[in-house]
């Protein structure tokens, strides 16, 4: 079950989504992190730092698809007043998780363990040969 609601996630990332439209993002954060639960990466994490965790990674994911936040999700890196223009950044440095300061977040409230659930085994294929 979400530990995340709506409403918390927009307390967050300010998105002007209808509660249905945010939901799907919230399922998928909660998926992620029951993953983590059930590795015993997070073991030490309480329920109230998980439902934190599931609204940040949730906030992560919407501003990966741009959905419901000004600029797409991503932070103001620049601003001008004549002609009046401005510029957003999508990510920070990082990949996957660590690549939006909800992910981070996400992660760091969680001990880091967001990050291992990105880390993959390679996986080789070796097809014929002589």
């Amino acid at each position: 079950m979400p530990r995340a609601t709506p409403d918390t996630v927009r307390a967050i990332n300010g998105s002007t989504l209808t509660d249905p439209s945010i939901s799907p993002f919230i399922s998928a954060a909660s998926c992620m992190i029951d993953q983590v639960v059930a590795s015993g990466c997070a073991s030490t994490v309480t329920e109230d730092c998980l439902a934190t965790a599931e609204t940040f990674l949730t906030c992560h994911i919407m501003s990966g698809s741009g959905a419901g936040e000004t600029g797409g999700g991503g932070i103001k890196i620049e601003e001008k007043f004549e002609n009046y223009s401005v510029k957003f950044q999508r990510s920070m440095s990082g990949a996957g998780v660590l690549g939006t300061s909800y992910g981070i977040t996400a992660n760091s409230l969680l001990n880091g363990c967001l990050v291992e659930l990105d880390k993959r085994q390679p996986v080789i294929f070796n097809f014929g040969g002589a």
